[in-house]
């Protein structure tokens, strides 16, 4: 996977090396600060700080970054700040050293414009240079990440960390989490979180609705949130009148006007995990994924830009339902068959639905037909979570090759149709990208070989059905080899799916569908 694609679909991979830390009480820039002054202070400064004491002026400094390449070149620093993720922790008087949260920005972020937040976070690291305790971080090399002292913060926050490196098995922790009598403030908004990083968006209102009966102070967290941004296709050109979906309450939804920008007011809580979909028709679907956490910086997230980038279909079919143009047979059974340069779609006559599962019956539909490569923009359709049965979610390990795409509208309605996991779509496909898999290209893995295609091929003659899938690569050390993914159009994830390796010349057969039941 690109580090383009880790980056976006990975959002909630942030949140680890949390456990980085160092005591609020020794630093200089919130020694006896409340949290709201603290917050007031990143957000509009009113307080003067001595920079003599500290040994070092941030206003010599006309940017963050410059600060960041000359801490490189101080006296023992070994860590290419600019070039590498970097964590820093604080030294106690007795030696000791003392962990708590702290904030991670990527440093190309706009919240460093601001004069305050950028001399806090030279502050911070400074200090961390001077207690000899600023490091290498080991997790993520994919992007630039600074991080200087976090003042609010989420005792939960090491439980998701826990999720997401596979020590904590999520629907274990719901349960224990749903059994317990009373569960403290802090569990009650871990739950909801839980609740909708499952989908189950109408658990985690009830579920917060019920913490609002027995705590007020729950619902007095709520805060409005403003997103907004631009609609574009991939060529940059503008579109006008694209659905954008709040997906946790789908009644927040907006259009884009005729100057193709969006904007979406609504209430929320903290410590919530948000999904947003923007959708047209003839358009490949675009997606964001937040995790929402105002335990930070609130007013951050209203001045939060969130853009999406469809695609135009490559192809496009009109479908007669009384007609036999587009039937073909495959295996002793009737399909309807569409096709592109790379790939052939099979699929099950009279098993199209609405999304509420009532069967189509209709006369006539189209069908969109998208086929991507490496160089297509594709963050905005790949940005989303992405999980498979074993590891549950597995996040960053979504990888792509080129890959297929289809949509289905009703030509009455205009309403989207689906095809259920029940009688799956069967996809053929050749993949686009086998050269760069041989050369090793994204440098992720190794190298495929010769010998690597001759066994898949004979692996998926021998295994009955589709026996490759994530689980079997990575139980045989065949990561090399990519996972194929479907997006189910119900929860708007990405799910692990399997496949069979046709021949060596790198055509592939699999199940595809719009809905896992």
């Amino acid at each position: 996977m690109t580090k383009k694609i880790i980056i976006t679909s990975g959002i909630i991979l942030i949140l680890i090396g949390l456990f980085f830390l160092f005591s609020q009480k020794n630093n200089p820039s919130t020694k006896n600060n409340s949290k709201e002054d603290i917050i007031s202070d990143i957000i509009e400064p009113t307080k003067t700080i001595n920079y003599d004491d500290l040994g070092i002026n941030p206003n010599d400094y006309e940017s963050f970054t410059w600060f960041l390449v000359e801490l490189e070149n101080f006296t023992w620093v070994d860590v290419k700040v600019t070039e590498e993720n970097f964590v820093a922790c604080k030294k106690n008087d007795d030696g000791t050293i003392t962990y708590i949260p702290f904030r991670q920005w990527d440093i190309n972020s706009d919240i460093f414009a601001s004069k305050t937040n950028k001399n806090l976070a030279i502050i911070d690291i400074y200090q961390a240079y001077k207690d000899d305790c600023l490091a290498g971080s080991k997790w993520s090399s994919a992007s630039q990440i600074v991080i200087f002292e976090e003042e609010v913060w989420h005792s939960e926050t090491s439980t998701i960390n826990d999720i997401h490196s596979k020590k904590t098995n999520i629907n274990r922790l719901i349960k224990e989490l749903e059994n317990v009598w009373k569960n403290s403030n802090n569990k009650k908004e871990l739950l909801s979180y839980l609740y909708e990083f499952k989908w189950e968006y109408k658990k985690a209102a009830i579920n917060r609705a019920k913490n609002c009966k027995e705590d007020s102070e729950l619902c007095d967290k709520e805060v409005k949130i403003t997103i907004r941004g631009k609609i574009l296709d991939q060529d940059n050109n503008p579109i006008e009148w694209a659905t954008i979906k709040f997906l946790n309450n789908t009644k927040a939804q907006v259009k884009s006007n005729e100057k193709w920008l969006y904007s979406m007011t609504f209430k929320y809580f903290p410590f919530s995990h948000l999904r947003f979909k923007a959708s047209i028709n003839g358009y490949s679907d675009g997606f964001n994924t937040i995790v929402f956490n105002t335990y930070t910086d609130p007013n951050w997230w209203n001045r939060k830009e969130e853009n999406f980038t469809l695609h135009k279909a490559h192809k496009t079919y009109s479908v007669d339902t009384n007609s036999n143009e587009n039937i073909s047979t495959k295996d002793k059974k009737d399909y309807y068959l569409f096709e592109t340069k790379q790939s052939k779609y099979w699929v099950p006559i009279d098993w199209l639905y609405f999304e509420d599962g009532m069967a189509y019956e209709g006369a006539n539909f189209d069908v969109y037909l998208y086929e991507f490569t490496k160089q297509s923009n594709m963050e905005s359709l790949l940005n989303n979570d992405t999980f498979n049965p074993v590891y549950w979610y597995v996040g960053n390990i979504m990888k792509t090759f080129g890959m297929p795409y289809i949509q289905f509208i009703d030509q009455d309605t205009k309403r989207e149709l689906f095809v259920k996991s029940s009688n799956h779509i069967i996809l053929e496909n050749q993949i686009y990208h086998m050269q760069e898999l041989y050369d090793n290209a994204d440098k992720i893995y190794e190298a495929l070989t010769e010998e690597d295609m001759e066994y898949l091929v004979e692996v998926s003659k021998e295994e009955w059905g589709y026996p490759i899938d994530f689980q079997w690569l990575t139980e045989n050390e065949f990561l090399r080899w990519p996972a194929w993914w479907v997006l189910d159009r119900k929860k708007w994830i990405w799910e692990n799916i399997w496949c069979k390796v046709i021949n060596k010349d790198w055509l592939v057969e699999l199940p595809f569908y719009s809905i896992n039941e």
